[in-house]
């Protein structure tokens, strides 16, 4: 019995804790097709796709000694590629390991920190947006 009223006690106090998490996205407030290709070391790891108009998330859970939360899947990116309807392309890049020390480069997706808009939702919960804009897609290259 003893151990029965234990382990529901363990039960209520893990099932009553709170999650704490980042939840992060990439708002697309631009008439374009966007797709993000992200790379290490020149080797493409991950690709996000977003619509005109539409906006890209990803929850994290928030562990202890969590690393730096990105918007990948992985931390080992160090470059990227925005690609506009497939036309028209921003090359940022990052050779840090950890992602908050990028260079000073104008909008760089890879920097949580200074390029994300930051909103605090409750205790232990944040949520971060990159906003990529029209003048984004105007300061963007064409791809030869």
């Amino acid at each position: 019995m003893k151990y029965i009223v234990t382990l529901s006690l363990a039960i209520l106090l893990f099932a009553c804790e709170k999650i704490s998490y980042y939840e992060l996205a990439i708002n697309n407030t631009t008439e374009h097709e966007i797709r993000i290709e992200a790379f290490f070391k020149q080797n493409e790891l991950e690709v996000i796709n977003i619509p005109a108009n539409d906006i890209y998330t990803r929850s994290v859970s928030k562990e202890k000694n969590e690393d730096i939360p990105i918007i990948f899947s992985t931390s080992l990116i160090d470059s990227v590629n925005i690609i506009f309807d497939s036309v028209k392309i921003i090359i940022q890049n990052c050779d840090q390991s950890v992602l908050e020390y990028c260079p000073d480069v104008y909008r760089n997706i890879l920097r949580l920190y200074d390029e994300y808009e930051k909103e605090i939702k409750g205790k232990d919960s944040y949520y971060y947006t990159y906003t990529i804009t029209e003048e984004d897609y105007n300061n963007a290259v064409p791809i030869e």
